[in-house]
């Protein structure tokens, strides 16, 4: 029989046990009422418990049962604060890493969005841009065609005529004449 069994099955017989393992879990365990209820009692105990204690019906402590390892496993699980602080810090590092992560890809996205727009702007002056420049190219080459075709048609005629035009148009001598008498008698 083993120490823990042992202990269970002194009299006055519990009718449950609160067990504590050693990473801290806290347990409680009911005694069946079978023959095997102490070895089925401490197979669901475990062989990690560190402290055991028998219970009545009521609740009330009967006795307390601690293992020879206990203290070395409660040492064990105690941190010293200036290790507490170190994974506190760590931990600290840990979710500030990940919030700026998390900051630098919205980010990333957001920028990314803004430089596709920019560039389909860019692409929208320059097929503007493009445009204007033959459009204004056919506007110089057929102004170009224009005089040359003037240049090549110059019919004498055409002198005549556009000198009859200019000399209609000024004033005659005489009449200028008038209107200057007139203007200096008033």
């Amino acid at each position: 029989m083993s120490e823990i069994r042992s202990w269970l099955a002194r009299s006055p017989h519990p009718s449950t046990v609160r067990i504590e393992r050693a990473d801290g879990e806290e347990k409680t365990v009911r005694i069946g009422v079978t023959r095997s209820k102490w070895r089925d009692a401490e197979s669901a105990i475990g062989s990690d418990v560190v402290r055991a204690e028998a219970l009545d019906e009521q609740g009330s402590v009967l006795r307390v049962w601690e293992s020879d390892t206990a203290e070395e496993q409660r040492k064990k699980g105690q941190v010293s604060p200036e290790q507490a602080q170190a994974v506190q810090l760590t931990r600290f590092a840990e979710l500030l890493t990940e919030a700026c992560d998390k900051a630098v890809q919205r980010h990333t996205e957001f920028v990314n969005v803004a430089f596709n727009q920019l560039g389909e702007l860019v692409k929208l002056y320059a097929t503007r841009n493009a445009m204007l420049e033959k459009a204004w190219h056919k506007l110089l080459v057929d102004s170009a065609e224009a005089q040359a075709e003037a240049a090549q048609a110059a019919d004498p005629s055409d002198a005549i005529i556009g000198g009859i035009v200019q000399a209609a148009l000024m004033p005659k001598p005489e009449e200028s004449a008038k209107n200057g008498k007139a203007k200096g008698k008033t």
